[in-house]
């Protein structure tokens, strides 16, 4: 009798049940605590909604080119000449680089191209340097009439804002110094990094020479091309290193306007005479020689294009520049508008896809009534967005973002475009 009780005893507590008929753990902890299950549920649906609305909203998710681009010019040269001199040492020079897995080069009047695709699991940053080191150990590159070769990682970008420029009265160079004007100030924003004008010429400085004061004076077009050369140039000397620290010597001599270019001596003799560029030359600072028309409305107009790279939020990037052009006064006769928002639609897209789920929700509900009571069916149509929601707490952590994108033939998809940043 005293076994009896004995065991009893020691296994009286073991087997007692639970007050919900569940065995000890964490869905039986809130199925016996109401308030913190509710509590919990709150958090997930409170946190959850915040989170989201300060997630990044991107078009597409972050892709990367894995493609470097080398653009070489060379002034005056035919394209055989830019394929021999040019594109093919620089073919001979990255062909075998680890992670390089396709050369495309282009050879044009007076510039080269070369597209050097990289391998899928590659890393990037580091083909790109090796890209780099090659291009600069190539012996006697670039030829003396060839600039510097220009090699750029290249980057995608989608369209968020297109704005337009207008003006009637204004000048071509007057109103792209007014799109110029707009870019900066859109480009110190602090949510964009990426702003271009279209639809105007690039800038350019002509430099006239007079053949008859290169006759009195005995100077030649090979000459003054070369001392011109020497003095627009920022050139770094090296680096004196002390106990206390180091400094780089670097001389910064590039110029930017035609003006600057008059005072760039060309002879200096003993007696102190001077022969600058601007006693044998009209420099003039104007545009390149193609024909560009760009008009609003019937009126000349700049495009500034904003874009957005990977890890920038579209939807903040828009608020920002609409908050701008709000406060912002253009010159006197400029007129600045959205000519394109490809943002907006975003906003839509998200309020049909909640539209979407709301729908879906009350579709479930509705089919687990018919099975279920009506308690129990509605506590598990309410775990489905419940779900959804409470994962954005998750979102910022996981480094993920909030993806909205079209697949219509009008899509950003077309807007988007392989850009080399600046």
């Amino acid at each position: 009798m005293s076994m009896t009780d004995a065991g009893s005893t020691n296994a009286g507590p073991a087997a007692q049940p639970s007050p919900t008929g569940l065995k000890s753990g964490l869905i039986a902890y809130f199925a016996g605590n109401p308030v913190a299950a509710n509590l919990l549920m709150i958090l997930l649906i409170v946190g959850g909604v915040l989170s989201g609305l300060q997630l990044i909203v991107q078009y597409y998710p972050d892709i990367e080119a894995r493609r470097a681009a080398v653009s070489v010019l060379y002034p005056g040269a035919s394209p055989q000449e830019v394929e021999e001199d040019i594109n093919r040492r620089i073919e001979e020079a990255v062909v075998g680089l680890p992670g390089v897995e396709r050369v495309v080069s282009t050879a044009s009047q007076g510039i080269g191209k070369v597209m050097v695709e990289m391998a899928t699991f590659a890393d990037a940053n580091a083909v790109f340097n090796d890209i780099q080191s090659a291009i600069d150990s190539i012996e006697n590159f670039p030829p003396v009439r060839a600039e510097q070769p220009d090699v750029q990682l290249l980057k995608v970008s989608h369209e968020v804002m297109t704005l337009a420029v207008v003006s009637s009265s204004l000048s071509e160079d007057g109103l792209r110094l007014a799109a110029e004007d707009l870019r900066d100030r859109v480009l110190a924003l602090p949510s964009v990094s990426q702003v271009g004008l279209k639809g105007t010429l690039d800038r350019e400085i002509a430099i006239e020479l007079s053949e008859e004061e290169l006759r009195r004076h005995s100077l030649t077009i090979g000459e003054v091309s070369r001392k011109v050369r020497q003095a627009s140039l920022n050139l770094t000397m090296g680096e004196i290193r002390t106990d206390t620290g180091s400094v780089i010597l670097q001389t910064v001599a590039k110029r930017s306007v035609g003006q600057d270019f008059e005072d760039i001596p060309l002879i200096t003799q003993n007696d102190g005479t001077i022969v600058t560029l601007g006693d044998v030359a009209t420099i003039r600072d104007g545009f390149v020689d193609e024909d560009v028309v760009t008009e609003v409305n019937g009126h000349p107009a700049v495009l500034v294009r904003v874009d957005a790279t990977e890890q920038q939020s579209v939807v903040e990037m828009a608020e920002d520049i609409r908050n701008l052009l709000a406060v912002y006064d253009p010159p006197e006769g400029v007129s600045v508008s959205i000519w394109n928002d490809s943002a907006t639609p975003i906003f839509d897209r998200l309020l049909e896809i909640v539209k979407n789920g709301a729908i879906g929700a009350i579709l479930v509900f509705i089919s687990l009534v018919l099975v279920f009571e009506l308690r129990i069916a509605l506590w598990m149509t309410v775990g489905i967005p419940l779900s959804f929601v409470g994962s954005l707490l998750f979102f910022d952590a996981a480094n993920l973002t909030l993806i909205s994108a079209r697949f219509s033939a009008s899509s950003s998809w077309w807007a988007s475009s392989w850009t080399i940043p600046s």
